[in-house]
């Protein structure tokens, strides 16, 4: 499978700002077109078909191009998800940037962390939209809806909620392990086992309700007319039932349950995508608490939120510091050693960075490793001869975001952690990157269907190495 980066059309009058956050979202991963005019960024548009739209609010014309980035598209592509830098935070900014057009807003000055967890948000949006209306149809096998039906479904269910007043609520739930039961029981006898629960589940479904089968065996829940609250209460019941109900299949009693995130109008968004975003986090937090468990908006407010990543995503890596992250130095060297022979055992120590001192242990730099150029281990250079006393550092307290402005603003591919003035470890630039894998605009192009949306995340490798 061939790479296909995230494709980023990126519009700023103000070219100092166009070319240090363009260099930072190149050195991450991202295909980056810039321009600096509305004119410039229609034109992009036609030949780049970018993924996301990032738009200075200050430049001329930009609630034009926002209203109009459709304008240039093919009939087989989706609409960009589009950000607007702002320099007003308020409410009122707020709600006109996205009553013009914006699907968010980014604060001036740009904080690269925050808009590398936007951006990551956005992604996942565009992977989860691209999936789930494409599924159109019923699937024969149970005779449920698939996603597509389910997504066009609640749009219209949200729309009547909205206009006569009544709640709405939506129910992702997972049969627990059911991939696993697969397994165990063989494709046969696993599809009659799935279709005894499609059959049990739909027999307790509650009037003015509709069942659909949503990607990977899982199932999504319309519970028209439904409070959070009676949403909850039906779906605890189901699940206590569930797991006291034995099913027969292949001469055996087998015992399924389910997790569950419930999401209401009433709580939370006049969205669809909001409300699944909701539902789809509440069940990861199910997931991730054991499984056998109903998840809705007042059993998580019980639970602390701030460090589940579930409400406030741009805090991703917040409390983050560069101890956490940094490659510890394991060694100390005398500045008159042989440098071979320290270099070979510096790459058996996997250490890029040590300290290098006199013979009365003071400081006098520090010994860089560069594990691509080729060193002969018998040289007899001292170590003194590329020592290194002029390089970039940052303290051992050095924040997450921090680290990520300074790579942004310099092109070192390394930076060294100091602690009380003497150096303790080395943050590569493709340490931040290793943190997750590669955003990839291939998991929701057409051709990939089937991968798995927990794929994207929020920092990605850049190019080059030290």
């Amino acid at each position: 499978m061939n790479s296909q980066p995230i494709k980023i059309l990126l519009t700023s009058a103000d070219r100092a700002m166009l070319r240090r956050t363009s260099e930072f979202l190149v050195a991450c991963g991202f295909e980056v077109q810039d321009a600096v005019s509305e004119s410039q960024a229609q034109r992009a548009m036609l030949g780049f078909s970018p993924d996301i739209l990032l738009v200075d609010s200050a430049l001329e014309r930009s609630i034009h191009l926002l209203q109009n980035r459709t304008t240039n598209l093919r009939d087989d592509e989706s609409t960009p998800f589009a950000f607007l830098f702002v320099e007003d935070r308020s409410a009122d900014e707020v709600l006109e940037a996205l009553t013009c057009g914006a699907d968010d807003i980014l604060p001036k000055p740009v904080c690269f962390t925050e808009m590398l967890v936007r951006i990551r948000a956005a992604v996942r949006f565009l992977e989860m939209e691209h999936r789930l209306t494409q599924r159109v149809g019923r699937i024969s096998s149970t005779g449920l809806g698939k996603t597509g039906l389910f997504i066009r479904t609640l749009e219209k269910s949200i729309h009547q909620a909205n206009t006569e007043k009544h709640p709405l609520s939506v129910s992702l739930l997972e049969l627990d392990h059911f991939d696993s039961l697969q397994i165990e029981l063989g494709n046969t006898h696993s599809a009659n086992l799935y279709q005894q629960l499609i059959q049990w589940i739909s027999a307790r479904l509650p009037s003015n309700s509709q069942l659909f089968q949503l990607q990977n065996k899982n199932l999504g829940i319309l519970l028209n007319e439904t409070s959070q609250d009676a949403a909850y209460q039906w779906m605890e019941t189901l699940r206590h039932d569930l797991e006291n109900h034995p099913f027969s299949t292949n001469d055996q009693q087998v015992v399924v349950t389910l997790s569950a995130g419930i999401a209401s109008l009433e709580a939370s968004s006049t969205s669809f995508d909001q409300l699944l975003d909701v539902a789809t986090g509440r069940l990861q937090f199910a997931q991730r608490s054991g499984r056998n468990i109903v998840i809705y908006e007042k059993n998580i407010e019980a639970e602390t939120l701030a460090d589940s990543k579930l409400v406030s995503p741009e805090t991703l890596f917040e409390g983050t510091k560069a101890a956490d992250i940094m490659r510890p130095c394991t060694m100390t060297v005398l500045a008159e050693e042989k440098l071979g022979p320290v270099i070979h055992k510096m790459r058996a120590a996997h250490t890029l960075v040590i300290p290098v001192v006199d013979t009365t242990y003071k400081l006098q730099g520090v010994l860089i490793d560069d594990p691509t150029v080729d060193i002969d281990y018998e040289n007899q250079q001292q170590v003194a001869e590329r020592l290194q006393t002029d390089y970039p550092k940052q303290t051992i307290q050095a924040r997450f975001d921090e680290l990520i402005q300074y790579f942004a603003e310099h092109d070192e591919p390394w930076i060294v952690i100091h602690e009380n003035e003497s150096p303790v470890g080395v943050v590569l630039r493709n340490d931040l990157a290793l943190l997750s894998e590669p955003i990839d605009r291939s998991l929701y192009s057409n051709n990939q269907q089937n991968e798995d949306p927990a794929r994207f995340f929020a920092v990605t490798e850049p190019t080059g190495t030290i």
